[in-house]
């Protein structure tokens, strides 16, 4: 597994690029999938949580051998990223995890708000 940390400052950019035609909502927290404006302002609402935090969008991207390819599956991909988040502190807040279907290495996009649920911000 390759985690390729993406620095994002825009919800709408980062929501949308992730639900592209080939994807998979695999599992949201505190967002409502599949409406990509429903999820964006869901994610800004909890930013007015912490409004001196200026990049609040974090993005992870997973992506794993095509040799992995046959035994990836949604529940395994949506298990490694939960125990990433974890491991990485990134508990309690927002997130959308999306499964991407258009190229032959299994991937997944990890959508969080590094603002937690108690206002807090989240540095993984």
């Amino acid at each position: 597994m390759i985690g390729k940390i993406i620095a994002g400052s825009s919800f709408a950019g980062t929501v949308g690029y992730v639900m592209k035609e080939q994807s998979r909502v695999l599992d949201a927290e505190g967002v409502t999938p599949p409406d990509v404006r429903d999820m964006v302002q869901d994610f800004k609402d909890q930013t007015l949580l912490n409004p001196r935090l200026r990049n609040a969008v974090g993005h992870i991207s997973l992506s794993f051998s095509p040799k992995d390819a046959p035994h990836m599956t949604d529940a395994l991909m949506t298990q490694i990223t939960k125990e990433h988040m974890q491991r990485m502190g990134i508990t309690d807040t927002q997130y959308l995890l999306v499964r991407h279907l258009d190229q032959l290495h299994p991937h997944c996009h990890l959508v969080y708000n590094r603002v937690g649920n108690d206002g807090q911000t989240i540095t993984p």
